[in-house]
């Protein structure tokens, strides 16, 4: 018989309609939460399991600081202009360059161009 450990966290956002929450959130839960302006937001090992990233405009995340697990990621949803961002950003990355050129296709040219220039701009 497997023994199951419930992770404990520092804090427990459950459904919530967090509008602009900023600052440095770690080892929290976000369960079933949604998420719109991102600028300034820290979730380091934070669990985010069934929240959504509403964000339309591609400035409001500017700034998110994320930690790549898949607690980060699994069961998550991310608005088309989040995920395309986050295509885009791989794209300025070195090497790789056949996966690139796909994201891009993906992406699509001119929304890609649009999203180049803004993330270049906010180095």
């Amino acid at each position: 018989m497997k023994n199951d450990v419930l992770k404990s966290f520092k804090k427990q956002y459950i459904s919530e309609e967090l509008q602009e929450i900023t600052g440095i959130h770690e080892n929290e839960l976000f369960f079933d939460c949604t998420f719109h302006k991102l600028s300034g937001l820290t979730l380091k090992n934070c669990d985010l399991n069934q929240s959504r990233f509403t964000t339309k405009r591609v400035r409001d995340a500017l700034g998110l600081t994320l930690t790549l697990d898949c607690h980060s990621f699994s069961g998550v949803e991310f608005s088309p202009e989040l995920f395309d961002m986050m295509l885009a950003l791989l794209t300025l990355s070195k090497g790789n360059d056949s996966k690139k050129e796909k994201l891009v296709d993906i992406i699509g040219q001119k929304k890609y161009t649009s999203l180049y220039k803004l993330l270049k701009v906010n180095e």
